[in-house]
């Protein structure tokens, strides 16, 4: 859309440009109700958390699929529902899980896996991943501006640790030692926002 905009004047549109231009805006409009039937409706916004990990599952299933990502799931048994706004916990963890497909590169046995552990205050989701390493001497500065490992902008994980600030949450990257499937794991910490009275 944007190349016909910008280097065509009105007058040199033809069919074909508009033909274009309507098809990505049907594009968009789909892309966008798709998207808005993601997020789970709720009076008091809440959300269960298997509703957010089918959220993530929709939304990388392509790059699952192509880059033969194996996807593991460890949730507990039982509805955990909380406070806190779907799409800012939903964009937290997909800039991690679209950060590590980055950074799987030309990885033979590729593996995400999301294991969650709730209490009565808060809750930990761990995202392990076995790609590449992380370069830094200080690994946690993967969360700097600007900062990547795999040639991306260096936005994503500093604004999923900017989102974990703003919820008083905490979020870092653990590498593992002697494990065979995984390399690193990204750390969450959310409170579980208790609803008013």
């Amino acid at each position: 859309m944007d190349s016909i905009l910008s280097t065509n004047s009105l007058d040199e549109l033809n069919e074909k440009h508009l033909a274009s231009l309507k098809l990505n805006l049907g594009i968009i409009r789909e892309t966008i109700d798709n998207f808005s039937k993601l997020v789970p409706y709720s009076e008091k916004d809440t959300f269960d958390f298997n509703q957010l990990l089918s959220a993530v599952e929709l939304l990388n299933r392509e790059s699952f699929y192509v880059n033969k990502i194996e996807f593991i799931k460890e949730i507990p048994e039982g509805e955990f529902s909380f406070n806190l706004p779907f799409q800012s916990v939903l964009q937290m963890l997909n800039n991690i899980i679209i950060n590590a497909i980055k950074a799987f590169g030309n990885s033979v046995d590729k593996k995400i896996k999301i294991s969650v552990e709730f209490n009565s205050d808060d809750f930990n989701i761990r995202i392990f991943d076995n790609a590449e390493k992380i370069p830094f001497k200080n690994i946690n500065s993967i969360f700097d501006y600007g900062n990547s490992s795999t040639g991306g902008s260096g936005i994503g994980l500093f604004h999923a640790r900017y989102l974990c600030d703003l919820y008083e949450g905490n979020i870092s990257v653990v590498e593992i030692e002697d494990n065979n499937d995984f390399n690193k794991y990204f750390l969450i910490n959310l409170p579980i926002i208790k609803e008013q009275q």
